[in-house]
């Protein structure tokens, strides 16, 4: 699997070029993969939020939530792509498979 994203590139005031998030994003593919079954759409970790307003919403979600609750606040962000494929019902139910794992593996989402 790729390495988790890392948003990159948006000057801040603190000057910090790269952020990760601190959620374990290989377990969460391994459990949604796992528990949400004949998945039309891919599930994938990938190290690329994209371009433009992907990596620019994901890199200030990330840069605000360590601003405000130091590095508890990585554990707190997760950028999930969802691709056009599949279907809307398939959408919500591997949604739902993301959110459980990260509850389950004891990562605050509040």
């Amino acid at each position: 699997m790729k390495s988790p994203i890392t948003a990159r590139g948006f000057p801040t005031l603190d000057n910090k070029d790269n952020l990760q998030t601190g959620i374990d994003v290989n377990g969460v593919v391994q459990d949604v993969t796992r528990d949400v079954k004949d998945l039309t759409m891919p599930v994938q970790s990938s190290n690329d939020a994209g371009r433009f307003l992907c990596d620019f919403i994901y890199y200030t979600s990330l840069h605000e939530a360590a601003a405000r609750f130091g590095e508890e606040g990585l554990k707190r962000v997760l950028f999930v792509h969802v691709p056009p494929d599949g279907t809307l019902e398939e959408g919500v139910k591997v949604l739902e498979a993301v959110i459980k794992s990260i509850v389950t593996r004891g990562t605050s989402v509040a």
